[in-house]
């Protein structure tokens, strides 16, 4: 008689569709904090304490205190994920990291940031998340806490360079069917209008601004792409 099983874990999973998200107050939900080549996992180790008792033969150990290290992901340099970031810099974050079997796992901490070296590679930054609280255990069931989130799903310029009295018109589509989009210039000689789908960027002198673009929908988290415009 063979006692040993054989068997095999057919469901093993890669971590395509792993997101980190962060607590939206709003909401009252978690929604997508970046899009991240690597989800950190943020977990605490728990340390053993050795008791060597003199009426004992054997050397013994006990549960000690916990930390929580600290944990680098590197992330896209670019405009739109610097906001990001600097909005969430120097506050206390709730965080979720999910994966695409609907677990996933809490803690809690502050974010700081910075570029990385430039190449002819990708622009990257590393963000170092500061812990301060972690769950001790997963969560089995992550789909009642998630928030979708409405995205411009168009090609939208990163730079963009005009001439007065010649106006730029970009189609707008988002990542839901009833998604609204509003528009605002940092600049007032540089306006931008939204149309329905339709943005509009026009000047009427010289300058740069920065465009700001706001894809919504009702119940879902909202996010923003920018364009750097200049007009000579």
């Amino acid at each position: 008689m063979n006692l040993y099983d054989k068997y095999d874990d057919r469901r093993a999973i890669n971590g395509i569709g792993s997101q980190l998200n962060v607590w939206d107050e709003t909401l009252k939900k978690y929604k997508l904090f970046l899009p991240l080549e690597t989800v950190p996992a943020v977990v605490g180790s728990t340390d053993s304490v050795e008791v060597d008792l003199l009426t004992s033969s054997m050397k013994t150990k006990i549960l000690g205190k916990t930390s929580i290290d600290d944990k680098d992901i590197e992330y896209l340099w670019h405009r739109d994920n610097l906001r990001i970031l600097r909005n969430a810099k120097g506050k206390q974050l709730k965080f979720l990291v999910s994966y695409p079997d609907f677990t996933g796992w809490k803690f809690e901490g502050e974010i700081v940031y910075r570029p990385n070296d430039a190449t002819s590679d990708k622009l990257t930054g590393t963000a170092t998340i500061i812990a301060n609280r972690v769950d001790d255990s997963e969560t089995e069931d992550v789909r009642d806490m998630l928030a979708k989130t409405c995205f411009i799903t168009s090609i939208v310029p990163d730079v963009l360079d005009l001439t007065t009295g010649n106006p730029k018109k970009i189609e707008l589509t988002g990542s839901t069917s009833d998604a609204t989009f509003t528009a605002e210039s940092n600049n007032e000689a540089i306006s931008a209008q939204v149309a329905g789908k339709e943005l509009t960027i026009s000047a009427t002198g010289e300058g740069n601004a920065i465009i700001t673009i706001k894809a919504s929908a009702n119940g879902m988290a909202s996010w923003e792409t920018t364009i750097a415009v200049s007009v000579a």
